[in-house]
């Protein structure tokens, strides 16, 4: 009897953990780098040398963006990868995005007129880039880093 209740759980237990991964398109996956693009894993090691993946997520359908692994880090940082290992998102959570992960001419936008700033996220979309500062200002680039618009989200 005891066999019999015990594998009813691990079979409604195996149900509820497959419906659950369907439901929201993701697969957590063991936090092992291998999982994961080299191209992902040479940019985390390159990037964030000392912080260790705690948490990689595999969707089922990449969303639009192309995103297919969320990753995060031991850091604080959360990065989004498509299916070839290009970067799709960072989010520093309020910490200051590495400048090589930026692209030369946004970078030096920033630089130039809010010198005392610093970039804290960056969505790369399919017609641009979407880049959050330190104080909430958000600022629009086109698919070639050109300057669009600004939001000041105060």
């Amino acid at each position: 009897m005891k066999s019999h209740f015990f594998k009813i759980i691990v079979l409604a237990t195996f149900i509820f953990s497959f419906i659950a991964c369907k439901k929201d398109g993701t697969a957590q996956t063991p936090t092992n780098n291998n999982n994961i693009p080299n191209t992902s894993q040479t940019i985390i090691s390159e990037y964030f040398p000392n912080a260790k993946i705690i948490k990689i997520e595999k969707k089922i359908t990449p969303d639009n963006d192309g995103t297919v692994y969320e990753i995060k880090l031991d850091n604080g940082f959360e990065i989004e990868f498509d299916a070839n290992g290009k970067v799709t998102d960072i989010d520093g959570n309020h910490q200051r995005i590495p400048d090589g992960l930026l692209p030369k001419n946004i970078l030096e936008y920033v630089q130039a007129h809010y010198p005392n700033l610093f970039i804290v996220e960056v969505d790369y979309e399919t017609y641009g880039y979407e880049i959050e500062l330190n104080n909430d200002i958000d600022l629009h680039f086109d698919s070639n880093g050109n300057f669009q618009s600004v939001e000041d989200n105060h």
